[in-house]
């Protein structure tokens, strides 16, 4: 949970170090997975919550100033913010007040903690596999409202993301406001929100105010796995 992988190596680099991390993942943790072997569906669903939580380690709220220095810095050293194109230096420029984009940055829970209670004294609301740094301003933006795609937009960040009624042409099954991040991150946080899904199984009903556009019940291993049509529709896009 306190790995993160952005997308910006070559191919045939990314090819090359997938490749050695799975040799490496393989020799340490060899029987890690052995319980999800030959299971299915809603078994393997289960099974993969029970695998999720072996070995997890909660790390406190303020704390992930300090990991956001491992696990989120790009080529340049600066903070990897993925609502904007702003540079920021790791503790300089946490936030504190904002008043403009790239004033400072701060901790952004992707899937909004109101969905699931409010609380940063545990997990999930500080689990380090949703939660990203990102520019105070355009979070303010994002607000709690979901993920979507929009081609009316309110409001466009520095980088292109976007704030709008989503589309029902692009993703069917939601019509109110959403942001929309841009293409080259849109797969991190769909598999975030996947892992949630996955980890926080029976724990968690994520149903709270917007959140019930994609979860409409508590995360089981039954029906869609706690996911709305629209939902599902969105995160496998």
């Amino acid at each position: 949970h306190t790995m993160k992988l952005h997308t910006k190596f070559k191919r045939s680099t990314l090819t090359m170090l997938v490749l050695a991390l799975a040799l490496q993942l393989f020799a340490v943790n060899a029987t890690y997975y052995t319980s999800l072997d030959g299971k299915s569906g809603t078994t393997l669903f289960s099974a993969l919550t029970t695998v999720s939580a072996t070995g997890y380690k909660s790390h406190s709220y303020d704390d992930l100033w300090t990991y956001f220095g491992t696990t989120d810095l790009n080529s340049s050293g600066k903070i990897w913010d993925m609502y904007s194109n702003c540079t920021f230096t790791l503790s300089t420029n946490q936030c504190g007040a904002y008043t403009d984009e790239c004033d400072c940055y701060n901790r952004e829970h992707s899937l909004p903690k109101s969905w699931f209670g409010g609380s940063t004294s545990n997990a999930p609301g500080n689990d380090l596999f949703h939660l990203v740094p990102t520019d105070g301003k355009v979070n303010g933006y994002r607000s709690n409202y979901p993920f979507g795609e929009v081609s009316a937009p309110t409001y466009t960040s520095g980088n292109g993301s976007k704030l709008g009624p989503n589309d029902p042409a692009k993703v069917p099954g939601y019509t109110d406001v959403v942001f929309e991040p841009v293409d080259e991150y849109k797969g991190d946080f769909a598999r975030g929100y996947l892992a949630m899904v996955v980890r926080y199984a029976g724990s968690f009903a994520f149903t709270t105010g917007e959140g019930a556009s994609i979860f409409n019940t508590s995360f089981t291993s039954a029906g869609g796995y706690g996911l709305t049509t629209y939902g599902i529709n969105l995160l496998m896009k």
